[in-house]
């Protein structure tokens, strides 16, 4: 147990510090960055780490990290006590995500949380979660279709951004925090509420049933030979499809989102299982697994804290509120700043895990759910049936 939450934790702190190279681009360069990543530059330098990103990064590290979520969500319906006092703790636990979400979307103005969405599909997947493995999967590919399916319908046409557009953006960037405050609300209730976060929510849930699955099943018992396997086929299916569309999007001259094109959305989950499969199958290595447990492990264990950091570090970084870089870097430098930025979250982690056992947003969750588990759990328990007297 102690092995597989060791490999848990270090890949949650590798997906943290991947998400940072997915949100770096758009935060700090431009907003346009995904529609038309000419606009960060176009030297073969550029080219490649823009590919590098469109391929293994965006929406591969949201994918990892959902599908860690879900081999959590294994390990706490597997714990001590009744199943239908697990059960209850999760939505608790759920529902703290959710109150976090709030917090995350608006004190640190970043709209595109995804803790609320996790907290939602959460729920829906605790629905399924008594299911056997196949039946996991198959919910899992079902959720993936729907994305697919959407990405299929939707509208993903871009337009070359104008210079007004551009300085309108600019000008937003350097207002002070207020006002992103605002923004971020304005924006995050109306992505809530618009038929996207029905695609949001599958994709989410679709990774969590993958990461429970894999959790039930045993995956990280798997002989090295089958993992390799895993990784030689699923990444070679999924880096062909999405190195196809990136290279197809980029001759085309960007006249559609490549993130959003339905193949690039379908070559993702076929990366994601990869990834998994190669990170554990890394972890097996002794050199690796101790350099992991300096880098990777402390961000992993303090994910949450983390992940609301990283959004804290982008809004100090790039706007009014702190040094109002946006808009200053080219996607070179970009990848740059990403070094110093990743490393402060490391040495962060490091130095907090020293002196106290968990982040403080990981402290304050479990606070939360162990009140709120304590609260409901009298009313979730048998009464205990009592004879009339005689």
């Amino acid at each position: 147990m102690r092995d597989r939450i060791r490999v848990l934790d270090a890949l949650r702190g590798f997906a943290v510090l991947g998400l940072l190279i997915a949100h770096f681009p758009s935060t700090g360069g431009t907003n346009f960055a995904f529609s038309d990543p000419r606009l960060l530059g176009w030297t073969p330098w550029e080219m490649g780490l823009w590919g590098t990103q469109a391929v293994f990064i965006d929406a591969v590290m949201r994918g990892v990290f959902a599908s860690l979520f879900g081999a959590s969500m294994a390990i706490i319906l597997s714990g001590s006590g009744d199943m239908l006092t697990r059960r209850a703790g999760f939505l608790v636990r759920c529902t703290g995500l959710l109150v976090l979400g709030v917090v995350h979307m608006s004190l640190l103005a970043w709209s595109s949380d995804i803790l609320a969405i996790y907290a939602v599909a959460g729920m829906g997947v605790l629905v399924l979660s008594w299911l056997p493995p196949r039946y996991l999967f198959t919910f899992a590919a079902l959720g993936w279709a729907v994305v697919v399916a959407y990405a299929g319908y939707r509208d993903i046409a871009t337009e070359t951004p104008t210079y007004a557009e551009m300085m309108a953006v600019q000008a937003a960037h350097a207002e002070g925090y207020w006002p992103h405050v605002q923004a971020s609300v304005e924006t995050w209730i109306m992505m809530m509420t618009n038929a996207s976060v029905l695609g949001r929510i599958a994709e989410a849930g679709g990774y969590m049933l993958l990461g429970l699955g894999l959790m039930r099943s045993g995956a990280l018992n798997l002989s090295s030979q089958t993992m390799v396997r895993v990784v030689s086929i699923a990444g070679a299916t999924g880096v062909a499809l999405a190195s196809g569309t990136a290279i197809h999007a980029a001759l085309s001259g960007f006249v559609f989102d490549a993130s959003l094109h339905p193949v690039m959305r379908f070559s993702k989950p076929f990366i994601v299982i990869a990834m998994l499969a190669g990170f554990v199958l890394a972890m097996r290595s002794a050199m690796f697994a101790h350099v992991s447990k300096v880098i990777f492990e402390p961000v992993g264990k303090m994910a949450l804290t983390a992940y609301m950091g990283s959004s804290l570090m982008m809004l100090w970084l790039f706007t009014g509120f702190g040094l109002e870089l946006y808009g200053r870097f080219d996607r070179v430098a970009l990848w740059g700043l990403m070094i110093p930025a990743g490393g402060f979250i490391i040495l962060a982690c490091n130095l907090w895990l020293s002196r106290f056992k968990q982040g403080p947003m990981e402290k304050a969750l479990r606070v939360f759910v162990d009140r709120g588990t304590a609260l409901i759990a009298p009313v979730l328990r048998p009464r205990a049936k009592t004879l009339p007297a005689e």
